[in-house]
């Protein structure tokens, strides 16, 4: 991190890396794969005025779940591996 902070703040405005090979150094080797695949865009959507109430966030990123669980973890079925104690009927009606 240190040495991308000191390539872009380099004096010879040459030198500087471009933005987008600052973005893909700091998704490469700042933050995990994940981020970039799954984070950021749950982040992004929980931010949506339809996500406004804590229910419908609830729904959505149990709607994803799997998919969360598969790229972050590795895992494909979050349900099992969470041993979610609620019905997941009961999801389906949020």
């Amino acid at each position: 991190m240190v040495q991308l902070i000191l390539n872009m703040i380099n004096r010879e405005p040459k030198n500087r890396p471009s933005i987008n090979d600052c973005l893909s150094d700091w998704n490469k080797n700042i933050f995990p794969t994940s981020f970039s695949k799954v984070l950021f865009q749950i982040g992004a959507s929980l931010q949506q005025l339809s996500n406004l109430y804590s229910d419908n966030r609830v729904s959505l990123i149990r709607y994803h779940i799997d998919s969360i669980f598969e790229t972050c973890l590795g895992e494909f079925d979050a349900v099992q591996t969470f041993k979610e104690p609620i019905e997941p009927a009961i999801y389906n009606l949020l």
